[in-house]
């Protein structure tokens, strides 16, 4: 795979691999991740696909080509069905926050970064945003952030967003960010906000104001 760094740790007895991508090389992230993400919905495969690599890794102790080759229609049929099921909107999105994610110092009295947002229109374009936090009340969500990006650029209609804490954890808007897009939307309220990737648990913006 062109631009793929591939790196491990431990030799022959390795602890740890890591696939690197250059970051818009969405096509290989997205059937990776899916794959991923599929086995850990499914028990079922992962334990098939467990056995299998321990019975090619016996076979073929010093062949990579062929515990490769032994794989392969496995990891091809799963990935296909992976790939079907996998959200690719809801993962741009995640990984869009999570590449503006960067806690920081900007001032004395500002830090910046510890939350990211990504949101989507209605026309697909994808708008992103840091929380700012200052030693006033005059900081910023990062949702908010995100909001004036996408008001700058001339677009108001909100379908998807995210928002992810500086561990990667999925977070739910504040109170205040939920008023802001409430009153940016409407009575209607059907933004969609991740709330479990993996299985794309998603709540709606109206759900979390009720009645109002």
């Amino acid at each position: 795979m062109a631009g793929r760094r591939y790196l491990r740790k431990g030799g022959d007895n390795r602890t740890h691999q890591i696939h690197i991508f250059v970051a818009d090389d969405w096509r290989n992230i997205h059937r990776h991740l899916a794959f991923r993400d599929y086995l850990r919905i499914h028990g079922d495969v992962c334990r098939r696909y467990e056995a299998l690599k321990r019975s090619l890794a016996a076979k073929f102790a010093y062949d990579i080509e062929g515990y490769c080759e032994g794989k392969d229609a496995f990891v091809k049929r799963i990935e296909e069905l992976a790939v079907d099921e996998f959200d690719e909107v809801w993962e741009h999105l995640y990984i869009g926050a999570r590449k503006v994610l960067q806690p920081r110092a900007v001032s004395k009295f500002i830090e910046a970064g510890s939350v990211a947002a990504a949101l989507m229109t209605d026309r697909g374009n994808m708008y992103t945003g840091v929380c700012i936090d200052t030693a006033c009340s005059l900081g910023m969500c990062a949702e908010r952030n995100a909001v004036g990006s996408m008001i700058t650029h001339g677009e108001h209609i909100i379908i998807k967003l995210v928002v992810v804490g500086a561990d990667g954890s999925l977070l739910m808007p504040c109170g205040a960010c939920r008023e802001n897009m409430m009153q940016l939307c409407g009575e209607k309220g059907d933004i969609e906000i991740l709330k479990e990737r993996g299985c794309y648990t998603v709540v709606g913006l109206k759900s979390l104001l009720p009645e109002w």
